[in-house]
């Protein structure tokens, strides 16, 4: 399979870029990057609906329903770029980010077999997030995006510890085992001892704002988009202008942390650091 590159629609595109993973198997990544030479913060998702799958195109109805409702979601875009639980590249591109989107093993353009939520799943996602933190266009910050399955799966590759991952936005369904939390920060998955630790070091971790799903879930789309904005600025290196609420965000992160249930500490990817 050969990797394209192409700049349209302000844009500098790569299609089916190689990413290897440690048994051989190469995954492939649509990249979407500023034309503009220069090393920037990355937003990276990873999983099985198939990157190069438009929105409109494999989820009709379901599209048909966001724009009614939600007619900001497609403003000031083309939308060809649009898809399935993850982010508009238009959208991000334009504020000098690079969106990444890697099909999982086994799914769209990516050789292999599906086992979802597996440790060899979770082990290509932190071999992705660590090849997208040194490529050259790269700040050596790795943010993740996504609903439902792309949420799910943060939280796993979370646990791992992956070093250039800064931080990660997400949302799963009423149904997830994860739908109370937005967010979840690598660094919060460490071992409770160094809990203090993980608060000392805000201003070097990209935080999302957990104060909407944790102490006020019936926050709206406007608060919510209001938090992801303030969290950007923190990944681009912006002083945050709301430091008391950066130090809530803090208290509730660590309390996120020493209120997991016994199923996700005796969860086979979260045991170790966990206990």
């Amino acid at each position: 399979m050969r990797t394209r590159t192409e700049i349209r629609d302000g844009m500098r595109i790569e299609w089916d870029v190689p990413i290897p993973m440690d048994d051989g198997i190469v995954l492939r990544a649509d990249i979407f990057r500023p034309v503009a030479d220069g090393r920037y913060p990355i937003l990276l998702t990873y999983g099985p609906y198939a990157k190069g799958l438009a929105f409109q195109d494999g989820y009709p109805s379901a599209w048909e329903r966001m724009v009614t409702q939600h007619p900001d979601v497609a403003a000031g875009s083309s939308n060809k770029y649009q898809n399935w639980e993850v982010v508009d590249p238009e959208k991000w591109v334009r504020h000098d980010y690079i969106c990444v989107r890697v099909d999982s093993r086994g799914c769209g353009c990516s050789p292999g077999y599906i086992d979802h939520f597996s440790p060899r799943e979770t082990k290509d996602f932190y071999d992705c997030i660590e090849w997208a933190g040194v490529q050259p266009w790269s700040n050596g910050k790795v943010g993740l995006n996504g609903i439902s399955y792309y949420g799910i799966n943060q939280w796993h590759v979370a646990t791992l510890q992956p070093p250039h991952l800064h931080g990660a936005m997400r949302k799963c369904s009423d149904a997830a085992p994860c739908r109370a939390l937005s967010a979840v920060i690598s660094r919060a998955a460490r071992p409770m001892s160094n809990r203090r630790r993980v608060a000392s070091r805000n201003a070097e971790v990209f935080q999302i704002d957990l104060c909407a799903s944790l102490k006020r879930q019936s926050s709206g789309p406007v608060a919510q988009r209001e938090n992801q904005r303030r969290a950007c600025r923190e990944m681009k290196g912006i002083p945050s202008q709301r430091g008391r609420e950066k130090m809530e965000t803090r208290s509730v992160v660590i309390h996120a942390r020493m209120c997991f249930t016994p199923a996700h500490r005796l969860h086979r990817l979260c045991e170790r650091p966990h206990r």
